[in-house]
């Protein structure tokens, strides 16, 4: 009986028939090898899509695989990382679909929105995401209450630059209380402030607008309030205010030495002028474009006091009294097409009231005639004599370019001849 049996020769397995001789309770074999044959496999190379295979022979006998001669086990190349895109920019793999970060080549130039700016890839043209201004802002006009502002911003990445408006912050009106004038110094009438823009008005709203010099009230001589020298004479001492004049008087009070212990005063001492002659000079009120001068004495040496004792001399300077903002010395008439004016000195406008026109359009208070205000019948001699002096003008315009062509032609003409 015949069997097909495998044999193992150094790993290799073939196949073989064997014959039992002699039935099964003899150990006699006869062994007939059968020829093997063998397939070979084509290998193919791996990519990033899939594993490539090594090419390799089969063994039709047992299944066995061998390249050159030796056996293998693995005949599978694993999967490579060698991916293939059409460009930097490509960000997916055109065999295995893998998604990498694409490199962009981005172009120098910006583009913008007024929200910000973006790259574009001179390859592909993508464009990046919308990145903000790298803004310089500069301040062409500060908003204040009322008034809007005005700022350029400008990018230093992009070319994006404009003109902005700032708003208008709202007025924060503060309560002034009114300050009342002294001997040397104008006072105020209770209003609202607003430091934002320098507005005052009546009213807390800010609607009411008042200009300071409508605030401002006169000095007031009778409203002294103190100074820091002290006089005195032989019967009493004083404060000298500012404006000179003398206030807080008192009579001495002596120590046991007869000195007063106010002003200093020895008893019996002489504080006569020594037999001089003091002249008085009225105060000077001051105005907008002026100083005034206290009131105050000289004497024959020309020594200035501000007391008519002549104890106290002062220098020229402490006499001076500041420029005034509400006292105006007036000026000629300023106008425009709806109000007039007086035109102040200093440069401040009084009086601003409109126009009042008598019958010929003219203003009764500062003679300013208002455009076209001629009587009717004086139109009737200025319409046909300007009509007749713009036909004049274009016929003598006519007849200079005719002339002129024809002197051109026989010009032309003279110069054929010769």
């Amino acid at each position: 009986q015949t069997y097909a049996l495998s044999q193992s020769d150094e790993g290799h397995q073939f196949r073989a028939e064997v014959s039992i001789i002699g039935g099964e309770d003899y150990n006699a074999y006869m062994y007939t090898p059968v020829k093997t044959t063998y397939l070979t496999v084509q290998g193919y190379a791996a990519s990033c899509a899939q594993e490539g295979l090594k090419t390799h022979q089969v063994c039709q006998g047992c299944g066995g695989k061998f390249i050159n001669g030796q056996a293998v086990t693995d005949v599978v190349i694993p999967k490579t990382n060698d991916h293939v895109y059409d460009n930097d920019c490509d960000k997916f793999c055109n065999v295995c679909a893998f998604e990498r970060e694409a490199q962009h080549t981005w172009g120098m130039d910006y583009s913008f929105t007024e929200n910000g700016h973006l790259m574009e890839c001179t390859v592909c043209g993508f464009k990046s995401e919308l990145y903000p201004h790298d803004l310089t802002v500069t301040i062409l006009k500060a908003a204040i209450c009322g008034t809007d502002g005005l700022m350029h911003k400008e990018c230093s990445l992009c070319a994006y630059n404009e003109d902005a408006f700032i708003p208008a912050p709202e007025h924060k009106m503060e309560y002034m209380e009114a300050v009342a004038a002294t001997c040397v110094s104008q006072g105020c009438e209770a209003h609202y402030y607003c430091a934002g823009c320098d507005l005052r008005t009546t009213d807390a709203e800010g609607k009411n607008q008042i200009g300071i010099y409508h605030l401002l009230t006169p000095i007031d001589p009778n409203n002294h309030y103190g100074g820091t020298k002290i006089g005195y004479t032989a019967n009493e001492h004083y404060t000298i205010c500012e404006c000179g004049a003398h206030i807080e008087k008192g009579p001495h009070t002596f120590d046991e030495k007869g000195r007063c212990t106010v002003c200093h005063y020895q008893k019996g001492s002489n504080v006569k002028t020594g037999g001089k002659t003091l002249t008085k000079h009225d105060m000077v009120l001051p105005t907008c474009i002026e100083t005034g001068t206290k009131e105050y004495y000289t004497d024959e040496d020309g020594k200035m006091y501000l007391s008519p004792a002549g104890i106290v001399e002062v220098a020229s300077t402490n006499l001076v009294l500041p420029k005034s903002t509400v006292r105006h010395v007036g000026g000629p008439y300023g106008h425009d097409g709806k109000e007039h004016w007086v035109d102040c000195a200093c440069g401040t406008k009084l009086n601003t009231a409109p126009h009042k026109l008598n019958a010929n359009k003219v203003c009764k208070i500062c003679g300013y005639r208002a455009l076209f205000a001629f009587p009717w019948w004086i139109w009737l001699v200025i319409i046909p004599a300007a009509v007749l002096l713009l036909g004049g003008l274009a016929a003598l315009i006519i007849v200079l370019a005719v002339t002129k062509k024809r002197k051109k032609e026989e010009k032309k003409q003279e110069e054929q001849k010769e």
